[in-house]
């Protein structure tokens, strides 16, 4: 999803969306079984869902899927896994982001 490799240009590392601005974002609409079923939302490859392999190839990850209010938190994998280990890095390079 080109949209969130613009948020880490951006230097936004975690980013709360609804399950609208998605659609918005991938111009068209989710399946019902989105709405449905959070494991659609999850980390894991499958073929029959090619959305996830755009976040994912983009460094991104979901967590706090909530289905009620229908938002889902993207969060950068590397930035997260770097600020865990309580390293600082100036600058990635391009090949990392």
């Amino acid at each position: 999803m080109g949209y969130l490799q613009g948020l880490h240009g951006e230097d936004i590392t975690e980013k709360v969306l609804s399950f609208e601005n998605v659609e918005t974002i991938i111009h068209g609409t989710l399946p019902r079984s989105a709405r449905k079923h959070r494991a659609w939302l999850s980390n894991s490859r499958r073929p029959e869902h090619a959305l996830k392999d755009a976040w994912l190839d983009a460094g991104w990850k979901t967590r706090n899927v909530n289905m009620e209010e229908e938002t889902v938190e993207f969060f950068h994998v590397l930035t997260a896994e770097v600020r865990a280990f309580g390293i600082v890095v100036e600058e990635l390079p391009e090949s990392l982001i």
